[in-house]
């Protein structure tokens, strides 16, 4: 199983989109899936939409998740 775990505090970038294809493609090969978890922790720092903004972005490039966790 594998695991892409953003913060929304903030706009996702090349870097996050990289580790998220990255597990996604691993995934894919060894076919145990991929867990989407929002790291929702810091309530005061959190921007409001951004977890839809960031499943979209994955979305956008052809990222499916099995699971959608939200840690709060």
């Amino acid at each position: 199983m594998y695991r892409f775990a953003p913060s929304p505090t903030g706009d996702m970038h090349i870097g996050n989109l990289r580790a998220a294809l990255i597990n996604y493609l691993c995934s894919l090969q060894d076919k145990s899936g991929f867990v989407l978890r929002i790291e929702d922790t810091d309530k005061e720092r959190n921007i409001k939409g951004k977890d839809a903004e960031i499943m979209a972005i994955l979305s956008e490039f052809g990222v499916k998740w099995q699971t959608l966790y939200y840690q709060s």
